[in-house]
């Protein structure tokens, strides 16, 4: 996994909350800034831009993924192209922050 998901596991440390993007990523909840739509961000000259600036610094992350990507996970630190839609990316980020502060109330 391209994450480090198994942290903590069995320490009792709390190593958050991580969402699946696809194929072998996993990446923290609390680093998605954005969800983008990729096909959207591939059709506008801005979103080219910005595709093309991020592989150029090496912060897109599995670029072979992005002809077949229908969606952009940005984190703190990359781009993250993957198969599943943004609505799919969210909900699945929606379920989970819903799931952590139900476990934070419950505390």
């Amino acid at each position: 996994m391209s994450a480090g998901a198994s942290a903590g596991v069995g320490t009792g440390v709390s190593t958050g909350l991580f969402v699946y993007l696809g194929g072998d990523t996993v990446v923290d909840v609390r680093e998605v800034v954005a969800v983008l739509d990729a096909r959207g961000l591939q059709r506008s000259s801005m979103g080219r831009s910005l595709l093309t600036r991020a592989a150029a610094a090496g912060r897109l992350a599995e670029p072979e993924l992005l002809p077949s990507a229908r969606a952009i996970v940005v984190t703190t630190a990359r781009l993250h192209p993957t198969p599943a839609t943004p609505s799919t990316v969210a909900g699945r980020i929606g379920i989970l922050t819903r799931t952590r502060r139900r476990k934070t109330a419950e505390r």
